[in-house]
């Protein structure tokens, strides 16, 4: 080394020598000698230093900014890499040629600025000049209303355009009458008629004809009904005088004289309620009824039906004052009958409804005479007789027809039937008769040709379905394919000291439909499965603990009965419903508080149908299986990036925030859309809920209010079920879309992601998109001859690298090294082949940066000076 050639001391040193040295000449040429002959090796050996391959590296120089190094040779090698690492002339040629002229250029737009309250855009060119374009954003209208007759147009910058509208509109005024009340509310007019103030000559010809015939008809009657209380009164005098007149029946006929005042006046005491069911008490009834139709006549507008019933009665009344009238006018004039001699002995036989005696009222018989004379059975004619007596005693004749013993001969052949002989043969003949068992047999057989072409059929004539037989269905792989190239893939790795043993956690709270149908039709009706308690198996399936079925009818019944029998229990839906159902999946509890609804609209609130039975609250089960203590890797999978966390460390749940889009937030239609906001908690599997702090109805004309409220705030649409919790930034800007301007869209909204804790002991690590080629880059760099803690090597790349590998230039001699990684971790070290693996191999944070250092020597550290070296990375 050049630091090595400093002369710090003389063997024979001459300026120690006094001025005039007693010593000889030769002794001291000898001297001078010495130390000439001391600088000559250090001079040619720096010399040497100077002019041999390593020249460079023994000149050091002062820090230059940029270039590594303290010597010329550490920092002509890095410019050297840094020259590598320039395209050739050639390249640089061609490029050039590609190269744009600057008076073209300078014509280009550089920036582009906005003024959001002018409106005014202003575009700078490369060459430092600017154009301005007034969009006159401050002259668009924003709202508008109507001023009286004068339509106003309100601006962005507040002034106000107003323009006349009186030649279109003409203002309606409403005046109250005697009649009609009019009432103003907003822009809605209503009129009302005013108590009492209708007249008959209001009313229509049909209506007052009518009412006219109610006061003739109560006015007929009150006269009927005076005229029976001057008969009654008649029938009381001629009853008096028959009275004094029939000494013989003097007590009989004053007490029909008494009845007849009771029946005509009433005041005897004689029968109950007598006072008011007389003749006189129906007239003066009658009479009162009548003046009160008359009086009812001048206000009939509003009691047409009131005086129709006192019509009516009156009409009653009279009939009643004539009845009585009668009877006393029959009572009185003697020619009566008295009730205690009806029906009984030296009486009177009374007549029914049809005119005849009662029959209990008849003397006893021993025959019906009607039905008698009518009973042929019982009367025969002469011919009957001498018939009847012609006829044989059907003694004889029965004991013929119970003779079997062949009374009159009959032969085999007379008959046509067989020989005993002959049928005993036939009947043993085996091969022509066939048995029950084997009829049975053959008529359950299948014609084989129907068999063989059944066999054939390969078209699932018996519909098995996937699940039936452990399958994929088609609409599951076709998801799956589909999401190929797009579904995110993280490796999980559990270190787990103690068994865990199964169990299950309870999720959110949420609200919805527990089953929908297209049909109320009993078919249409799934069985759910309920129970008080569950089991977790150690694969992680869950079992109702004693389940019971239970059919729900889609009915404000069926919702409640569902209420009573599921609170606080675990059920299970129909797994595989009829088509037309479609019912939650997986097992769900029930909380005790749960409400229960019928509802049948379920279309529009995003349901699969309209039929449904809905509740306020449930929770899903989430089981876990047994994990045995040791270390277990799963992945996990999501077409969602931001659905898992990454890390090795302990980590609580969180949430991600999407790119912010243009997002309709209100569809054009006459309904508003009802919006919780509020802020967002997660869960610890990473269930995202809104915790709402207010709510509000959006519409295209409150839509600045409803952008104040929910700028910097977490939203959800609940007018539809199941839609996505959406992040609102502050400078959101809100506008009328749609149809007519009556939607809403923001120009900025977020999705959001909640992704689930990272238990202790747990590492998650990111491994990529199913499909993703895999990338490698190459790179080249050049030793420079440093080695140590202080001078590491750092490789930066375009992506992660999974799998690194650096060798030098002489291929079959040369060092070389090799890094494959696990997670943050490496299974093999960068290092030379011949060495110890490099423990100091480490991923910088951005772990697109590998770094590594030897302490032996730069061979090792595959940094030899000057040497060329050649990396391949693939990721």
């Amino acid at each position: 080394m050049l630091k090595d050639r400093k002369i710090t001391s003389w063997t024979q040193p001459v300026s120690s020598l006094a001025d005039e040295p007693q010593m000889s000449a030769a002794a001291l040429k000898a001297a001078f000698d010495s130390n000439t002959n001391e600088v000559k090796p250090a001079l040619n050996g720096m010399i040497d230093d100077l002019t041999g391959t390593g020249g460079a590296g023994n000149v050091g120089t002062s820090p230059i900014d940029g270039v590594t190094g303290t010597d010329v040779q550490t920092m002509l090698a890095f410019l050297k890499g840094l020259i590598d690492l320039r395209d050739p002339t050639e390249n640089v040629d061609q490029k050039l040629a590609l190269k744009a002229d600057k008076a073209v250029t300078d014509r280009h737009i550089k920036t582009v600025g906005f003024n959001g309250k002018t409106g005014v855009f202003t575009f700078t060119r490369e060459d430092g000049t600017s154009q301005t374009v007034d969009t006159m954003l401050e002259k668009v209208p924003v709202r508008c209303y109507l001023d009286g007759q004068t339509f106003v147009l309100v601006l962005e910058d507040g002034t106000e355009q107003r323009a006349d509208l009186s030649a279109f509109l003409t203002k309606t005024e409403f005046t109250d009458s005697g009649t009609i009340d009019f009432a103003v509310s907003g822009e809605t007019v209503t009129a009302s008629v005013k108590a009492g103030s209708i007249t008959l000559a209001m009313l229509e010809s049909t209506v007052m004809s009518t009412l006219q015939g109610y006061m003739t008809a109560a006015q007929t009657a009150a006269g009927n009904a005076k005229t029976s209380e001057t008969n009654a009164a008649a029938h009381k005098d001629a009853a008096a005088k028959s009275a004094s007149a029939s000494a013989q029946s003097a007590a009989e006929s004053a007490g029909h004289a008494k009845n007849a005042q009771s029946w005509a006046v009433g005041g005897t005491n004689s029968r109950p309620g007598e006072d008011t069911d007389n003749a006189k008490y129906y007239a003066k009834q009658a009479g009162a009824s009548a003046d009160d139709a008359a009086r009812q006549m001048t206000a009939a507008s509003a009691s047409a039906a009131e005086a129709r019933e006192s019509a009516a009665g009156a009409a009653g009344s009279a009939q009643r004052a004539e009845q009585a009238a009668k009877d006393a006018e029959a009572i009185a004039g003697g020619n009566f009958i008295p009730m205690s001699q009806k029906g009984e002995k030296n009486g009177v036989a009374s007549l029914d409804a049809s005119g005849k005696v009662p029959s209990g009222q008849l003397p006893a018989m021993n025959y019906a005479p009607a039905s008698h004379v009518d009973d042929n059975v019982k009367h025969i004619t002469a011919e009957e007789r001498q018939a009847w007596n012609a006829k044989t005693d059907d003694t004889a004749v029965n004991t013929h027809k119970n003779d079997k013993n062949n009374p009159h001969g009959v032969t085999a052949a007379q008959v046509g039937a067989p020989t005993t002989a002959a049928f005993n043969g036939h009947t043993g003949d085996g091969v022509k008769h066939v048995t029950a068992g084997e009829r049975q047999a053959w008529n359950a057989k299948t014609d084989d040709t129907a068999v063989n072409v059944h066999k054939k059929d390969k078209s699932n004539p018996h519909g098995v379905t996937a699940a039936q037989i452990g399958a994929v269905t088609k609409d599951t792989l076709d998801a799956q394919v589909s999401n190929i190239g797009n579904v995110h893939v993280w490796k999980r790795t559990q270190v787990v000291g103690e068994e865990i043993p199964a169990g299950y956690t309870l999720g959110i709270v949420e609200s919805g439909y527990i089953h929908s149908s297209t049909s109320r039709a009993s078919e249409y009706r799934p069985t759910h499965n309920y129970a008080d308690s569950i089991t977790v198996t150690d694969l992680g399936g869950v079992k109702l603990t004693s389940p019971k079925p239970e059919v729900i009818d889609y009915s404000a019944s069926g919702a409640a009965e569902a209420q009573t029998l599921l609170r606080g229990k675990f059920i299970l839906p129909e797994v595989d419903p009829p088509g037309g159902i479609t019912c939650q999946t997986g097992v769900l509890y029930i909380p005790d508080d749960a409400v229960f609804s019928y509802i049948t609209n379920g279309k529009s609130l995003g349901y699969p149908a309209n039929y449904c039975i809905t509740t306020n609250k449930f929770q899903r089960v989430k089981p876990y299986p047994l994990i045995p203590a040791g270390t277990h890797i799963d992945y996990l999978t999501s077409t969602n990036r931001n659905a898992y966390q990454e890390g090795n460390n302990e980590q609580p749940p969180g949430y991600t925030l999407g790119e912010p889009k243009q997002t309709n937030l209100h569809y054009h239609s006459n309904s508003d859309t009802y919006y919780y906001v509020g802020h967002v908690t997660v869960s610890e599997d990473g269930t995202v809920t809104l915790e709402r702090e207010t709510e509000l109805w959006l519409k295209s004309t409150n839509m600045e209010q409803s952008r104040a409220t929910m700028a910097g705030k977490f939203v959800q649409d609940q007018s539809v079920y199941g839609k996505p919790i959406l992040f609102i930034p502050s400078d959101a800007k809100f506008f009328a879309s749609g149809t007519g301007g009556k939607g809403v869209d923001t120009d900025k909204a977020q999705t959001v992601t909640g992704h689930p804790a990272i238990p202790a002991n747990t590492t998650i690590e990111y491994l990529g998109q199913l499909g993703d080629k895999a990338r490698i880059q190459a790179l080249t760099y050049l030793g420079t001859g440093k080695y140590g803690a202080s001078n590491p090597n750092k490789l930066t790349f375009s992506f992660v690298p999974k799998l690194v590998i650096v060798t030098d230039s002489d291929v079959n001699t040369g060092d070389f090294g090799l890094a494959v990684y696990s997670s943050k971790t490496m299974i093999v070290k960068l290092g030379r082949s011949s060495a110890n693996e490099v423990n100091s191999l480490k991923r910088l944070d951005d772990e697109k940066t590998i770094s590594w250092y030897s302490s032996d020597t730069a061979q090792y550290q595959l940094n030899i000076s000057g040497k060329a070296y050649y990396v391949i990375a693939v990721g």
